[in-house]
């Protein structure tokens, strides 16, 4: 009994000088004989759990470094050193794992009382990092000279006759354009002859369609024979909007040369008439003012010559051009005036000239612009009332005039 007593006293003392000298330590750096199983598993945080009765300081030291996108490797050094009092039978293998992820666990078996502290140094380096820039993102970037957000190269506003875009490379390039007179038919046209000018029809066409200045389809301007206006341009002598060849203007849109507008036409001479002639009395001088300045028709007119006022003279053969009387435009002088000049014909009930002449005309003295020869401040005149040729002062006498013009 005393020898078991012994014994037991000295089992004690073995276990409090493990204790005291530390010779019991774990697989961590302790010799412990015991059955302590350390597992340390890292994720920035130690927990110990010993379920010994061990009484001493337990140190772990774990240096753990990672690296990446808060992912790594922890590796870990657990350095403890187990003082304490164990009771019980504590034989096995302290066996000690580290696995890194940062978490470290400490798990015993036995009756281990102590206190573990352990440090945990680390340290963490990474960088977040966003998509890479690209054409397209609505950044300017890098070599880009710009970017509206998209990879499209887009055209210009329609109308614009020029403009700078951003292509699909994000360079800034001219864009296609798209307007009225760039000769493409557009969506708001209604056609686009590559102007901005609103044609007119062909000449001799009397309807057709052309492309507007605003590029809209209208109907064009017509010029053609018989639109009332004359194209000179394109060979018409005139133009007065009807087919009817009677007139002045033929439906050729030539002119009528036997009509005498203004007048009556003498197809003898193809003279044209005044018809009727004023039914003011002038003396010689204003009859030629007269003349000089009338219009009608657009034409000019003149004072009949002395051989022109003979050629109006009807039924009176003397008188008549290429009659017996000798008084001429070649033969203007008194002697040129024979009897035959006067008094060979009676008066007669109407005038003695063409009875298409208006007969409101006065049947009386008309002057010529022929001067006597024989004396110059005299003229020649005919009286178609007697159908006489003869002579007057030209500034005593007031008579009639009936100027003349010629066809074309």
């Amino acid at each position: 009994m005393f020898r078991q007593l012994a014994i037991v006293v000295f089992l004690w003392g073995v276990a409090g000088c493990s204790a005291e000298g530390g010779l019991l330590e774990d697989v961590d750096g302790s010799m412990d004989t015991g059955s302590d199983t350390v597992s340390d598993v890292a994720a920035d945080s130690d927990s110990d759990s010993d379920s010994d009765s061990d009484t001493g300081n337990d140190t772990d030291s774990d240096t753990s470094s990672d690296t990446g996108s808060d992912t790594g490797s922890d590796t870990g050094s657990d350095t403890g050193s187990d003082t304490g009092s164990d009771t019980g039978s504590n034989t096995g293998s302290d066996t000690g794992s580290d696995t890194g992820s940062d978490t470290g666990s400490d798990t015993g078996t036995g009756s281990d009382t102590g206190s573990d502290t352990g440090s945990d140094t680390g340290s963490d380096t990474g960088s977040d990092t966003g998509p890479a820039p690209y054409c397209g993102d609505g950044e300017k970037n890098g070599s880009e000279q710009c970017d509206d957000g998209n990879t499209l190269t887009e055209s210009c506003t329609y109308g614009q006759k020029s403009c700078t875009v951003c292509n699909a490379s994000c360079r800034s390039v001219a864009g296609a354009t798209s307007y009225c007179g760039d000769g493409t038919k557009d969506a708001p046209e209604g056609c686009d002859d590559g102007n901005t000018t609103t044609e007119n029809c062909a000449y001799g066409f009397t309807s057709c369609t052309v492309c507007s200045a605003n590029c809209k389809s209208v109907a064009g301007a017509v010029s053609y024979c018989g639109d009332g206006v004359a194209n000179t341009g394109k060979g018409e002598d005139c133009d007065d909007g009807n087919t009817n060849n009677t007139d002045a203007c033929l439906s050729t849109c030539k002119s009528n040369p036997t009509y005498c507008e203004g007048g009556w036409r003498d197809s003898n001479t193809n003279l044209c008439w005044e018809d009727p002639p004023s039914s003011q009395v002038r003396t010689w001088g204003s009859a030629g003012i007269y003349c000089g300045n009338l219009t009608t028709g657009g034409y000019n007119w003149w004072m009949p010559t002395i051989s022109e006022l003979r050629s109006l003279v009807r039924r009176c053969s003397a008188t008549m051009t290429g009659g017996s009387c000798g008084v001429t435009d070649d033969c203007a002088s008194s002697a040129c005036a024979d009897a035959s000049c006067r008094g060979t014909c009676s008066k007669y009930s109407n005038c003695y000239w063409d009875g298409n002449l208006a007969i409101t005309s006065a049947c009386d003295y008309y002057w010529s612009e022929t001067a006597n020869t024989t004396s110059t401040m005299m003229a020649w005149v005919v009286n178609f009332d007697t159908g006489n040729v003869e002579t007057a002062s030209k500034t005593m006498n007031s008579f009639y005039v009936r100027c003349v013009r010629s066809l074309p």
